[in-house]
């Protein structure tokens, strides 16, 4: 990988195997080297402080960089059916971290869109865990699917110390699945009435607790530095469901669809934000129930 800007250059080898040991039984494995680039802006933007300014300061940033490792076991118990586990190992390295008064920073917990002030390459990161799935193949009108993952994504701070990234939820659980009819008697031309539904529980992003007392003295947000994303939020719990109903025609298809986003309303608090005027902290939730209807031409 080259990016243009900064004339940083990145060799990335990967190498995946797979082997059919016994029947219906395939051990795979893996391990790469894998660059990302931060937001365009964040190259580019110009850090000022104190009546100093400092132009570009991260333009010369080199790019994060992950080693992973991989190696897991895949079933198929029949042609239709497929279980799949994998463990997983990833080393992060070369991380932008902050100096100064934000040597708290690490671009693992970045959720605003650009740093404007000065990083350095030179922290680190971590991510381990297990996933599991099972898979069952479009088949007779239908189709399943279920996928769980346990983990942990950890970040090296300012002391050297492990914590947890905001991103550590230590757990998701999905379930797929869908099932259509067909309408009319020509098969290649029929209709097609379909129901389909996703439920997921996702554990809760981790956040930095808001102290609540150097926040009414500041009358602004202040969060204590020295538990960082000690808090966890609610989980997230979802059902999605959806029915469509496509009529299948000679040079086209027409399909309409009601889908359904959070069906029962679950509103857990995602984030705290500190409110001034009520010297409170109140929480941000989930998107609540979101219904969409949708019309579309295929040709």
């Amino acid at each position: 990988m080259y990016f243009a800007l900064n004339d940083k250059q990145s060799f990335e080898p990967r190498l995946g195997a797979k082997w059919g040991f016994a029947p219906k039984h395939y051990l795979t494995a893996g391990a790469g080297l894998h660059s990302k680039l931060e937001p365009i802006a964040t190259y580019i933007a110009d850090y000022k402080t104190n009546g100093n300014e400092e132009l570009a300061p991260n333009k010369e940033l080199e790019f994060m960089k992950a080693a992973h490792a991989v190696i897991g076991n895949e079933y198929y118990p029949s042609s239709i059916w497929k279980l799949k586990t994998e463990l997983y190992y990833q080393h992060l390295y070369d991380v932008p971290v902050g100096t100064s008064d934000y040597s708290f920073f690490s671009a693992l917990n970045q959720n605003e869109w650009f740093i404007d002030f000065p990083v350095v390459n030179a922290g680190k990161g971590r991510n381990y865990g297990v996933e599991i799935s099972a898979e069952r193949f479009f088949d007779k009108g239908w189709f399943a699917l279920t996928t769980m993952s346990f983990y942990q994504a950890q970040y090296e701070d300012e002391f050297g110390d492990w914590r947890s990234t905001r991103y550590n939820g230590n757990y998701t659980v999905n379930t797929l699945a869908g099932k259509e009819f067909t309408i009319g008697k020509k098969e290649d031309k029929a209709n097609v009435l379909g129901f389909s539904a996703k439920v997921g529980y996702i554990g809760g992003s981790r956040h930095t607790p808001i102290d609540l007392e150097a926040s009414h003295e500041n009358f602004e947000t202040r969060l204590d530095r020295s538990k960082m994303y000690e808090s966890k939020s609610d989980d997230i719990f979802f059902l999605n469901t959806n029915i469509y109903y496509k009529i299948n025609q000679e040079k086209g298809a027409h399909e309409l669809k009601l889908d359904i986003q959070n069906a029962t309303n679950n509103l857990a608090k995602v984030r705290p934000w500190y409110d001034r005027y009520s010297d409170q902290v109140n929480y941000t939730t989930q998107l609540g129930f979101l219904p969409n209807v949708s019309y579309r031409i295929f040709f």
